[in-house]
């Protein structure tokens, strides 16, 4: 089973083998655990923002398990992980900052399920490997946590592919191959976990070819994950992200600068300008030679010893590399600076955990060394500063004020105005009036303060 690792810890634990990088490990995950909750627990504000009073309408019409469960809001469904999230706003009723904190769960256990994954791989823990919770607890990913909170645009999708990849590391074939069609299924159908749909018929294909499985197994297991994505697609529509949408664009030099810009707001770049777009295109660029050196090594050598290393290697690079490509596409329309969205964050988790992974595995212990201390430095610098970005004050202020605001005069257009923030671009389509009062009359989200 994916959860394999849980035990590999746990004999660690049994056999009194807990190293000093291990407890190195363990007490940094907790320290930046607390600082994120931390930040969630004072910054996130319990009113619906945005997307979500689209995203609600499900909960609205009170929608059954499957029509939850394909719900569509633009290109992506939302999948079991807002059926779960169904289950916590009746528990809450409604309370988005409750929702806050557990998408900040979601990560948490996604990060913990990381380090099992780097122990499987490697069989050690060292003191490089607080990079790990560096990465997944990194506040450059705010936004999900006190903008428009989802769990499952960022969270689930990221935990779904942790899941996924642990899945690959069983050895059994048979349960190896269900359980990755079980979290490859659940990854299509959440958020921008759909991409993992397109990778993983291309991996059975290696498995088949690589560890020799039987055809009717690997013919059963691809038409079961091509399935799985056609399934996505059965009463799909076609929603653009954004209404200027063009391809390919008049400026098309400026794609692969919007994804360089993507990958250095990860580390709170910004504003070291023409530098920012410089390292991002770097780490790009060595993500991409990372990635076509995996794969011709998984097809050319005969050794499988780390067969399961490449797999997740490949997985973890190719993931956000489409997604980063798919958003630029999307987006660059809307201008460079949206490539700054910090929502974008979660999704590029796995290229840096593949990224700490490949420098895990080199040998030569001086190149290996001076790579590591560099990105475990930018990766802290990118935690310390992000605290401090302004959208963040603009979330909260905005939406404190806002709430105050309409508890008190109950007029959206005056609330607009006085406070200058707007919870939905434009009430009338979204009929705010109407589910303001319904969230009124239900005691629901803004209306309830327990």
């Amino acid at each position: 089973m994916p959860f394999v690792g849980f035990y590999q810890i746990k004999k660690i634990i049994n056999t009194q083998k807990i190293t000093t990088p291990f407890l190195v490990l363990i007490s940094t995950t907790i320290l930046l655990a607390f600082n994120l909750f931390s930040f969630i627990n004072l910054k996130a504000v319990n009113i619906l923002f945005w997307d979500q009073w689209d995203l609600y309408q499900a909960f609205f019409n009170q929608s059954n398990f499957i029509q939850i469960f394909r719900w569509q809001h633009g290109p992506i469904r939302q999948g079991i992980a807002f059926n779960i999230n169904g289950i916590l706003q009746q528990l809450t009723t409604w309370n988005t900052h409750t929702e806050s904190l557990f998408i900040g769960v979601i990560i948490l256990i996604s990060c913990i399920l990381a380090i099992i994954l780097k122990y499987i791989l490697f069989r050690r823990f060292e003191y490089a490997d607080v990079i790990i919770p560096l990465i997944f607890l990194n506040l450059s990913q705010f936004e999900i946590f006190i903008g428009t909170p989802n769990p499952s645009h960022g969270s689930f999708s990221l935990l779904f592919l942790i899941l996924y990849m642990l899945s690959w590391s069983i050895k059994n074939n048979f349960k190896k191959h269900i359980f990755v069609n079980i979290f490859n299924f659940f990854s299509i159908y959440t958020g921008m976990g759909l991409f993992i749909g397109a990778i993983t018929p291309f991996l059975f294909l290696l498995d088949y070819f690589k560890q020799h499985i039987s055809f009717k197994l690997f013919f059963s297991s691809i038409m079961l994950s091509i399935l799985s994505l056609g399934s996505f697609f059965i009463n799909y529509h076609n929603q653009t992200a954004a209404e200027c949408f063009i391809f390919p664009d008049p400026h098309i030099y400026l794609y692969p600068l919007f994804i360089s810009r993507m990958f250095s707001n990860f580390f709170s770049l910004q504003s070291f300008g023409i530098i920012s777009y410089l390292l991002g295109l770097l780490f790009l660029t060595i993500l991409f030679f990372i990635l076509i050196k995996t794969l011709i090594q998984t097809v050319k050598e005969k050794n499988n010893n780390q067969y399961v290393f490449r797999i997740v290697l490949i997985t973890l690079l190719t993931f956000p590399i489409i997604f980063a490509i798919n958003t630029s596409i999307g987006r660059l329309c809307l201008g460079i600076n949206t490539a700054d969205s910090s929502r974008y964050a979660t999704y590029l988790i796995p290229a840096f955990l593949g990224f700490y992974f490949y420098l895990s595995n080199l040998k030569q212990n001086s190149i290996k060394n001076i790579f590591t201390l560099f990105f475990a430095v930018i990766l802290l610098y990118g935690n310390l500063t992000a605290v401090s970005k302004p959208e963040i004050r603009w979330y909260f202020e905005g939406k404190t004020n806002w709430k105050q605001c309409y508890l008190n005069y109950e007029n959206i257009d005056y609330c607009d105005r006085t406070t200058n923030f707007k919870i939905y671009p434009n009430p009338t389509a979204t009929n705010l009036k109407s589910k303001l009062e319904y969230l009124k009359t239900h005691r629901l989200n803004l209306y309830n303060q327990n």
